[in-house]
């Protein structure tokens, strides 16, 4: 299972993984757990989400998008106690 902070490095490494800094205790777990791959074949060193890892964390970004749709009574009033005119707002 992933820390908090380990899921956090996990989307700086997705968004600025050529600007990350290389020596940070969370990163070297993150590449010995093989969430993350080093690709220094261009000279830099650049640390990258694998393939698997990166599908996983576009899933879990996506999530609160679709969480956040609530079931709402047609007319607006959330204590409403019917359940008929529900529709997904």
């Amino acid at each position: 299972m992933l820390s908090p902070h380990e899921l956090a490095t996990l989307m700086l490494v997705r968004s600025n993984g050529d600007r990350i800094q290389v020596d940070r205790a969370d990163l070297h777990e993150l590449l010995r757990r093989e969430l993350t791959v080093e690709d220094a074949a261009s000279g830099l060193q650049r640390t990258r989400l694998t393939p698997h890892w990166a599908s996983i964390l576009r899933a879990m970004l996506r999530l609160p998008q679709r969480l956040s749709r609530r079931v709402l009574p047609v007319h607006g009033d959330p204590y409403a106690v019917s359940g008929e005119h529900w529709i997904v707002g």
